[in-house]
């Protein structure tokens, strides 16, 4: 789940910001596909995956958002409009470290979301979203230093 969101893009109406409403969460699913013998596709014990190697590569899946919960604003704050609907995600689990700071790398991409309401944005933040390929450097967090470790499941 994803609880705070800032990015900033272009948008028909100019430079416009990203944010998870107060209270709501994007959910992600990351589930592994099993591969022809009936394992894991490209999830390895330990958070080693560098996505360099054959079936080794980002866990896929999808991100969720709920209607009213992710809001566009633009136009110095007089235009702000929802979204609502499903993306493509990954998650590459091997660990990076950033100025001393470990982090998994997070990607959205795809279409999926559509605006679901605008205010004050001249019918600009109208049809469909299309991310290409967001990536988000998500804090490994609780003192340690594996990050999420996905198993691999016989």
């Amino acid at each position: 789940m994803l609880s705070t969101l800032n990015l900033t893009c272009n948008t028909p109406a100019g430079n416009g910001a990203w944010s998870i409403t107060p209270g709501c969460a994007i959910d992600l699913d990351l589930p592994d596909t099993p591969n022809a013998e009936g394992t894991t596709a490209s999830v390895h014990d330990g958070t080693v995956d560098t996505g360099t190697a054959i079936g080794y590569g980002p866990v896929a899946g999808q991100a969720s958002v709920a209607n009213q919960c992710l809001t566009l604003t633009a136009l110095a704050g007089l235009c702000t409009a929802t979204a609502t609907g499903t993306v493509g995600a990954t998650l590459d689990e091997a660990v990076k470290t950033v100025g001393g700071v470990n982090y998994q790398e997070l990607t959205l991409d795809g279409r999926g979301l559509a605006f679901t309401s605008q205010v004050g944005c001249l019918g600009l933040m109208s049809g469909a979203v299309k991310l290409n390929d967001i990536k988000f450097d998500v804090q490994v967090t609780g003192g340690t230093t594996t990050g999420i470790d996905f198993r691999q499941t016989p």
